[in-house]
């Protein structure tokens, strides 16, 4: 087997923390400069949008305005 590979001792320094994957922060309710022209939220910008394109963006129509999402720094190791 490969047991002899993976480290058996446990990291006294790792920690298993949950965190809060895709919450949602502030809702707004109109486009706000300098936020994504795709959804409008303020976390990203249009290059790294993950929602599909839109025809005509947040940033002209002022509708359906995206959440901003929390954004979180953890460490992880190799395995994490």
């Amino acid at each position: 087997s490969l047991k002899h590979q993976k480290k058996w001792k446990p990291d006294i320094n790792y920690t298993k923390s949950w965190y809060d994957r895709g919450a949602k922060t502030f809702q707004a309710e109109k486009y706000r400069k300098g936020a994504c022209e795709n959804c409008g939220a303020m976390t990203h910008k249009t290059k790294l949008c993950t929602e599909r394109p839109r025809k005509i963006g947040a940033k002209w129509t002022n509708k359906n305005i995206a959440p901003d999402e929390k954004i979180e720094t953890f460490e992880l190791d190799y395995d994490g």
